[in-house]
């Protein structure tokens, strides 16, 4: 919490207005002193613990709507305030199965706000498997892997979803486990095609062949052979050679791909 404070600028022109006022807070001794060691005990009073406590009630508001939404502009708008920095943290179990459930409510796959929908919540359940190992494997019990594919396929001509989707996906992949399942569902062809469809853009090559790097069994390995995988990320590559990431990455991949 930021304290405003006040400034008081006296003039040369003020210097009776200023003398006075040196007088008054000289007057004013202790008893300024301890009105103002007062007001921080105030300002100070509630603790961290008080703080996440209140965090957490206002995301849980946020959840309950959510899970009460019909339309596809309303999910959009409560997805936003999820993404405040407010309403971010771990989630419990409920809120990550409630947010994965609004990216496949029949009522808005076919409208047009169904796009942002599954950028925002791709969004979030990256941050969310960013922060630690157990959010991770929550996000797969709930069947978050399942949902992020769903959206690569549903809108494989739009960057924004692919982008998000590639690097949700990416984070969920630091769990062993993830990673096959990943590429049990057809990951590895979704990401590729994403690579493809997108070869020109330098905000989503990164993302997604940070994905392709982090395949690590023979299994993946064959099918990104077979897939043209080396092709694609050669030409990403040649593409952005003066860019700081994408030749390093897939350099990364290239190799384990030999």
């Amino acid at each position: 919490m930021e304290a405003s404070m006040e400034k008081l600028e006296a003039g040369s022109g003020d210097v009776e207005m200023a003398l006075e006022l040196q007088v008054n807070k000289s007057l004013s001794g202790a008893g300024a002193g301890q009105e103002s060691k007062s007001s921080e005990e105030k300002s100070s009073h509630m603790s961290p613990s008080n703080q996440t406590s209140s965090s957490s009630m206002a995301r849980q508001h946020v959840i309950d709507q959510l899970e009460q939404a019909s339309s596809a502009e309303e999910i959009v708008r409560i997805l936003k305030e999820l993404q405040r920095p407010e309403n971010k943290g771990e989630m419990k179990q409920r809120e990550i199965e409630i947010v994965i459930r609004a990216m496949g409510k029949k009522n808005v796959k076919a409208h047009q706000s169904s796009e942002d929908i599954q950028v925002l919540a791709c969004g979030i359940l990256g941050d969310l498997a960013k922060t630690g190992p157990r959010l991770r494997v929550d996000i797969a019990k709930h069947k978050g892997i399942e949902a992020v594919l769903a959206a690569m396929r549903a809108h494989p001509a739009g960057q924004p979803v692919q982008q998000q989707a590639c690097g949700a996906l990416g984070s969920l992949a630091v769990n062993a486990d993830n990673q096959v399942k990943i590429a049990g569902l057809g990951g590895i062809e979704a990401v590729l095609a994403a690579v493809k469809a997108f070869l020109s853009s330098e905000d989503l090559l990164p993302v997604a062949l940070n994905l392709l790097a982090c395949f690590s069994s023979k299994e993946s390995k064959s099918l990104m052979r077979e897939l043209g995988a080396g092709d694609l990320v050669s030409s990403a590559m040649k593409r952005f050679e003066q860019n700081a990431i994408i030749p390093n990455i897939g350099k990364i991949v290239l190799e384990w791909l030999q």
